[in-house]
């Protein structure tokens, strides 16, 4: 009896360790945004280097989520959460201790690769430590949710950190978040490794194309406010991208081992939910990076107001997704579409892809995010007045917004007719 209370005690602890892991990485999105104002001020820097700091940490992040989902199908996730964990905590005080708005941003290049190995390594250790399906379920339920907890308080402990001490106190709280973490799934968490009988061939070209594509991309948009829309190298990012993109789906397509299964999309659920998340995550992030400078700078509301006022926004969120599950479960996933969506998603796939496919739905989500903050910022930059370039952007996430609505319509209508619901098939 009481080895059974203390293994059930262990992974309790093993599976708080990687929640915590997780919720540290996304904590690191939003964190950030809130004392953007305050390290402008301090550094002296325009509004592109600011766009970096956040959109760097989320393109290193989404660049790599791919490659580190195929490594962790194969090898031990243990040791890739654990090393992400470590390499997180340092960067993070790379990025505290930071002298310059150019070393801040390289460091939180770093930081956004280091959490890419927490991601999808923590979700294959979710499934690993519960074989039950229904504890499984309640566990990613529980690990997704804390994601959502992790992305609204951000804001709110931004400012509160930035209030008391520094902009550089919410970089040096990952340091406490990563080494607790660290030691408790160093203590706690026995993983059966599983030997590779075969020899594993790394997808160079994808990864390579692949990455190419995104930062390209992130780099036209952000630039364009400094060189201007038709310059020739603006214009070359984007072109080179769109080249880039095509090869990656050719690599893709052909290779052994592809980083990204294109056999994934063949079901509309998780194809539909990439597309739902990737515009919700634009708008939603994109508008994030926008309001602390509205508040700061033209309300002149102190670091600490500004993240209480920014709250809402991401606290309505968390609660609407809570209140949508509760109701889900009484009228099924057809009602409430995108968590429906989600789920479908995540169960659409056969166990030993599972870290792929959690990398796949959590890089459109950060691509997402890295276009929204690009794309927003740079529509700031160029604009002579910010409150018409609010509105502007205001404007385009209404569309964006009516553009997933009308999509989940949609899928409620597959749904309804009963088609597609076998989530098991390729």
């Amino acid at each position: 009896m009481v080895s059974i209370k203390m293994k059930i005690n262990r992974k309790k602890l093993a599976f708080s360790a990687l929640c915590m892991g997780f919720f540290m990485v996304i904590l690191d999105v939003t964190i950030v945004n809130v004392a953007l104002p305050t390290i402008a001020n301090y550094f002296n820097s325009t509004l592109s280097g600011l766009q970096w700091v956040v959109a760097g940490y989320t393109l290193f992040f989404a660049g790599l989520l791919l490659l580190v989902g195929s490594l962790t199908d194969y090898f031990s996730a243990k040791k890739i959460f654990q090393i992400g964990l470590l390499a997180f905590a340092l960067t993070s005080i790379g990025c505290g201790l930071s002298q310059s708005i150019s070393i801040l941003v390289f460091f939180r290049f770093l930081q956004g690769a280091s959490g890419a190995l927490l991601l999808p390594s923590s979700l294959a250790l979710i499934i690993g430590l519960y074989q039950d399906i229904k504890q499984r379920a309640q566990a990613i339920g529980i690990w997704a949710a804390l994601g959502g907890i992790a992305c609204a308080s951000g804001p709110f402990l931004g400012g509160l950190l930035t209030s008391l001490s520094s902009w550089r106190a919410i970089f040096f709280v990952n340091v406490l978040i990563g080494l607790t973490s660290f030691t408790l799934i160093s203590l706690c968490f026995d993983e059966i490794v599983k030997k590779i009988t075969h020899k594993i061939k790394f997808d160079f070209f994808g990864q390579i194309t692949g990455f190419v594509t995104i930062f390209l991309l992130a780099y036209g948009l952000i630039e364009a406010s400094i060189y201007g829309w038709f310059n020739p190298i603006i214009i070359s990012c984007f072109i080179i991208s769109a080249i880039s993109l095509v090869l990656f789906l050719v690599v893709e397509s052909r290779v052994s081992n592809p980083m990204l299964p294109l056999s994934l999309f063949r079901n509309r659920v998780t194809t539909t939910a990439l597309i739902v998340s990737m515009i919700l995550n634009l708008v939603f992030y994109g508008e994030l990076f926008m309001i602390p400078f509205y508040f700061q700078n033209l309300r002149h509301y102190s670091v600490f107001v500004t993240g209480l006022a920014i709250l809402p926004l991401p606290g309505l969120a968390l609660i609407g997704s809570y209140l949508g599950g509760k109701f889900t479960a009484e009228v099924g996933p057809a009602k409430i579409i995108f968590i429906g969506l989600l789920i479908a998603a995540i169960h659409s796939v056969e166990q030993q892809h599972a870290g792929i496919a959690a990398a796949v739905l959590n890089t459109g989500n950060q691509v997402g995010s890295l276009i929204g903050v690009a794309a927003f910022g740079t529509i700031a930059a160029i604009s002579k007045d910010f409150i018409f370039a609010m509105h502007i952007t205001l404007f385009i996430s209404g569309i964006m917004f009516f553009i997933t609505a009308f999509i989940s319509l949609l899928v409620m209508e597959w749904f309804s007719r009963g088609k597609n619901i076998n989530f098991t098939s390729g």
